[in-house]
């Protein structure tokens, strides 16, 4: 069984850091751009790169156990997401302790931190 959905995102959208325990994930981004991040444990940046419309990459796969997000860098942009299946919320993806949740109120922050971060830097604000 393959999982295959489309995400939408705007400069806004916030996706909060995670990782996946059991599955793979490979996302081809279809319009727009994103950057991709990489993180440490601790919330450090391993790595960024761009993929998408006028990149040398158009998409990327997450592997097990790597804290990962995306950050849209224009209004619109979409990717096709593909992992195996069935999908199972208990474990689909397990968020990171150390970046605010969706909807938080520092969610905004850690979203603008994540435009101009780049490996080596750690985001910083209390989750408590």
């Amino acid at each position: 069984m393959l999982q295959r959905f489309f995400v939408a995102a705007d400069r806004d959208t916030y996706f909060r850091p995670h990782r996946h325990r059991t599955k793979s994930e490979l996302t081809l981004v279809v319009r727009g751009r994103f950057d991709i991040l990489t993180f440490d444990d601790s919330g450090t940046v391993v790595a960024r790169w761009k993929v998408g419309e006028g990149t040398d990459a158009l998409g990327y796969e997450a592997a097990l156990m790597t804290w990962h997000t995306l950050v849209s860098r224009v209004d619109g942009a979409v990717f096709l997401e593909v992992k195996e299946g069935p999908y199972d919320p208990a474990v689909a993806a397990e968020f990171a302790p150390w970046a605010p949740a969706e909807g938080d109120s520092r969610a905004a922050a850690c979203r603008e931190w994540m435009r101009s971060a780049q490996p080596g830097d750690r985001f910083h604000t209390p989750l408590r």
